[in-house]
């Protein structure tokens, strides 16, 4: 996965849906607030460096037309370096996910609804909500996938005894 792709807002996202076309923002659906710590920080003389906000975005894909929505968390630099790079974006949550891996074409679809579903989970893990739940939910999505790529293949399930 290339990371650049989902933390530069310059760089376009590929289509969730048909992997082929990119998704575009919709301007008129782009919501950001300025967070409360930012507002309180921009009290201070000289005023705070970084400025953050919290945003909604709403896309569409321009080859299949697929719509996707996103949240997450941008920084921006109130002192801009010589290169012009003044912001940074980090989505948190997309619906629907962006696939983090290229899943085959000769994987089973009751596999691939499964690694689909857990893509979302990725998005998640740098919330500052509890990690440990996010990641305990990934790992349950993974074993379950596993889980059912070896009954498809008739892999006999492994008896634990404790």
């Amino acid at each position: 996965m290339n990371e650049n792709i989902w933390t530069d807002w310059r760089l376009p996202r590929p289509c969730p849906k048909c992997h082929l076309g990119e998704l575009f923002s919709i301007n008129k659906k782009f919501v950001q607030t300025e967070t409360r710590e930012s507002l309180i920080n921009a009290l201070d003389e000289p005023p705070y460096p970084v400025s953050g906000y919290v945003f909604s975005e709403h896309f569409q894909s321009n080859t299949c037309g697929e719509a996707a929505a996103a949240l997450g968390f941008v920084s921006c630099n109130n002192y801009p370096d010589e290169n012009g790079d003044d912001m940074y974006a980090k989505y948190s949550t997309f619906i629907p996910a962006p696939h983090i891996i290229v899943i085959p074409k000769s994987c089973p679809d009751s596999v691939r609804r499964i690694l689909i579903d857990s893509f979302g989970l990725f998005w998640m893990d740098e919330l500052k909500i509890k990690k440990t739940q996010v990641k305990k939910r990934g790992a349950k999505r993974l074993s379950s996938t596993i889980e059912s790529w070896n009954t498809k293949k008739r892999i006999p399930r492994l008896q634990t005894i404790f």
